[in-house]
């Protein structure tokens, strides 16, 4: 009999520490440490930035975007209206002087896109054209090329660009008749 009680002693004596060590556990655990707070917020932070610097690049790619479908549609509708004209430049009824001849057989034009109508339409006052016609080895064709400038795209660089081949007589064909 005696081991029974020593057995059941024990046993309370095993019950009351494992009892004690999960109170103790549970309390420790109830926290976080500084560490695990200060990785967590690290971890937030390499999200965020990372967040924030493809939403930047989205509206960067997004404006750009904007701006080159807006003057490739200005250089359809210029393209269109030099069609029309029998690709003489004009601009308000008025025959455009060119901007330059070279010793190429290049001549320059520009002008810009304002309309009479301008309502809702401000922002072509942003676009501008320059038109090169360079004379080919291909009798009665010149090459056209229509370029689109966008200062908020790039002052240098064409927003858009047109090349193409229109009918063209040679200054030797236009002295001849």
């Amino acid at each position: 009999m005696r081991k029974r009680k020593k057995n059941s002693r024990n046993t309370a004596q095993t019950q009351e520490s494992l009892a004690s060590r999960s109170s103790s556990v549970s309390s420790a655990s109830a926290g976080f440490t500084l560490l695990e707070v200060l990785v967590a917020i690290s971890i937030i932070a390499i999200a965020l930035v990372t967040l924030l610097t493809t939403h930047a690049f989205s509206v960067k790619n997004s404006t750009s975007s904007r701006i080159i479908s807006r003057a490739v549609m200005l250089a359809e509708e210029k393209m269109t209206e030099l069609e029309i004209n029998g690709f003489s430049f004009t601009e308000d009824g008025e025959e455009l002087e060119p901007i330059s001849e070279g010793e190429d057989g290049a001549t320059i034009y520009e002008g810009d896109f304002v309309l009479e109508d301008e309502e809702n339409q401000e922002w072509r006052h942003d676009y501008y054209w320059s038109a090169t016609v360079e004379e080919t080895d291909i009798q009665g064709l010149a090459m056209l090329t229509l370029e689109v400038f966008s200062p908020n795209y790039s002052p240098e660089r064409p927003a858009a660009t047109i090349i193409t081949l229109i009918p063209h007589r040679s200054e030797e064909e236009e002295e001849a008749g």
